[in-house]
């Protein structure tokens, strides 16, 4: 048989939780075409899998690499980790849609929200109109489409319940999205202005998830104190609506959490049980990362970017502000802990040399309470000081990993002056540490979480698997040496272990190293 190129003397591992088996892989058009012995193929290249795992490229359910993808950056580092797909428009704050004259709105508060995106062209306004933009790049992509977008055309950043008409409205708008390819809808419910619905509006517009074979994906309303009854309501939006509900970044902070993920697990369980469907994921980490703004009051958030910074310039809002979060009434970011809290990106210079320093020593050396300097770097940074939370427990993390249901997603993004190492190494560090050192799970079922069983909850027939007819997204990987090697003091660090990955056929990292080729599609679900 004549091939484009052909995969020789690996472990094929194919994605469907099997025994792995050794096998050569043929490819041609972009596709598999054969998995067996092929004696002498006729392949213009041919690929050393010896002492390697063959298997389906992996998929991050929770990617934030748009402005990579928009931008022609190199993906190099999640394709060294093996990813050749990334799940986009989390956190129901997004590029798109930007319905009815909101773009201005939409870019001003994604790029409060991010701490990027201010030099994007936002030269697009619906769905189909950036997946068309993300096309050929160096992965593959999905968009989920962000419920702050479709509230902010209905309510602007309101503190208030959506009127029929407009709820009409927003699902009129979730339906065309879902239509143009969107896999599903994200929220993010510690976020402005998403933090403003109900379990109702949430539940209406999850009707039209459902309707649509999609799912929701919730970032939920906290992950501190109260955060099983934040877990609770996915399940009751679930339940209600009858949409499949993955619950992203499904942490569990503070001390008042640890030892609890059996708690996150049962809900799974138990609406699984009863016949609803139900995933999560999480990255594997103890430090999350977050806006700073969004340790603010709601009420403080109120109208966006102009109000909130006259609030903190403001001596009765200010006093208000204090006092909501150091007596832990806000469930989103609680208790506040600042040592735990270390910055991570800002644009002031004048606070660049505090990157890497917990909000509690940043006091310190300006001369300011914590409370005060967490006032000082939001006006400062014009709200878009980025910080990571030392907040998780390790128990909980190793407790959720091997959960059958359980996928992986980085949360990352490869923006920023010092982000978080997940980008760089999530899927790298799952399969290293927690699968080959701690042994937590066996390497079939491991590949089958970040593989097929992600892209059977996107609904995407055609990859996930090493099978004949479906697209050639492979990792080859030495199970001996995969590993992260990306830290928080240097996050920009490769992965290792990785000796080839194909993006629809072609070679995107060739001997471990990278090739540039842009390969990579926007995928339309449905």
């Amino acid at each position: 048989m004549s091939l484009d190129l052909a995969i020789r003397g690996g472990t094929v591992i194919d994605g469907d939780g099997g025994p792995g088996y050794e096998a050569d892989v043929g490819i041609e058009g972009g596709r598999i075409v054969e998995i067996g012995r092929l004696s002498e193929p006729h392949a213009p290249t041919v690929l050393d899998a010896s002492a390697c795992f063959v298997a389906p490229g992996f998929i991050d359910m929770h990617s934030h690499v748009e402005e990579s993808l928009l931008a022609g950056e190199s993906l190099e580092p999640k394709l060294r980790q093996g990813v050749t797909l990334e799940v986009m428009g989390q956190d129901g704050i997004g590029l798109a849609p930007a319905p009815h004259g909101t773009k201005e709105l939409i870019a001003r508060t994604y790029s409060t929200w991010s701490g990027t995106g201010s030099e994007l062209d936002w030269g697009w306004s619906s769905v189909g109109e950036l997946l068309d933009r993300l096309d050929g790049g160096e992965t593959n992509g999905v968009l989920l489409v962000p419920h702050g977008n479709l509230r902010m055309a209905a309510a602007r950043l309101e503190d208030r319940d959506v009127r029929e008409g407009e709820l009409d409205e927003m699902r009129r708008e979730l339906a065309h999205a879902l239509q143009q390819g969107a896999a599903g809808l994200s929220t993010g419910l510690t976020y402005l202005p998403c933090m403003f619905a109900s379990t109702s509006e949430l539940i209406a517009l999850c009707e039209v998830v459902a309707a649509s074979d999609g799912y929701f994906s919730p970032h939920h309303r906290g992950y501190g104190i109260g955060a099983i009854e934040c877990y609770l309501e996915c399940d009751e939006i679930c339940r209600a609506s009858g949409a499949s509900v993955h619950l992203t970044h499904a942490v569990l902070e503070y001390d008042e959490n640890a030892g609890r993920a059996d708690e996150i697990l049962r809900i799974v369980d138990r609406a699984r049980a009863d016949g609803y469907d139900m995933t999560l994921d999480t990255y594997p980490y103890t430090a999350g990362v977050s806006n700073l703004a969004s340790f603010l009051p709601a009420w403080a958030q109120e109208g966006g970017h102009d109000p909130t910074m006259q609030r903190l310039t403001d001596d009765s809002a200010l006093n208000a502000i204090r006092r909501d979060m150091l007596d832990g009434r806000i469930p989103t970011h609680t208790p506040i802990d600042w040592e735990v809290l270390v910055l991570s990106s800002v644009d002031h210079p004048r606070h660049r040399e505090w990157v890497g320093s917990s909000l509690a020593r940043v006091g310190e050396l300006s001369g300011l309470d914590p409370f005060g300097c967490f006032v000082d770097l939001l006006i400062e940074n014009h709200l878009t000081a980025q910080v990571l939370e030392f907040a998780a427990d390790e128990q909980n993390v190793r407790a959720l990993l091997p959960h059958a249901r359980h996928m992986v997603g980085s949360d990352g993004t490869l923006q920023g002056s010092r982000p978080h190492p997940r980008a760089w190494g999530a899927f790298a560090r799952f399969l290293g540490r927690y699968v080959r050192d701690l042994g937590l799970l066996p390497w079939e079922e491991a590949i089958r979480k970040i593989t097929s069983l992600p892209a059977d909850t996107v609904g995407i027939r055609d990859r996930g698997r090493v099978a004949v007819g479906n697209h050639a997204d492979i990792a080859v990987f030495e199970p001996g040496s995969v590993i992260d090697t990306a830290t928080y003091d240097h996050p920009a660090s490769l992965a290792a272990g990785m000796r080839h990955v194909l993006v629809n056929g072609e070679p995107a990292i060739e001997a471990e190293r990278s090739t540039a080729r842009r390969a990579g599609r926007a995928l339309r679900v449905g």
